[in-house]
């Protein structure tokens, strides 16, 4: 699973508000 190369370097929830968007429509519990 790759959101961008997010998750690879600090994970999806240090990614930027546009990126969460986009991860939260593909795996909503990243987020949460």
């Amino acid at each position: 699973m790759n959101y961008s190369g997010s998750t690879g370097n600090s994970g999806p929830k240090k990614a930027s508000k546009q990126e969460k968007a986009s991860i939260t429509a593909q795996d909503p519990f990243e987020i949460n």
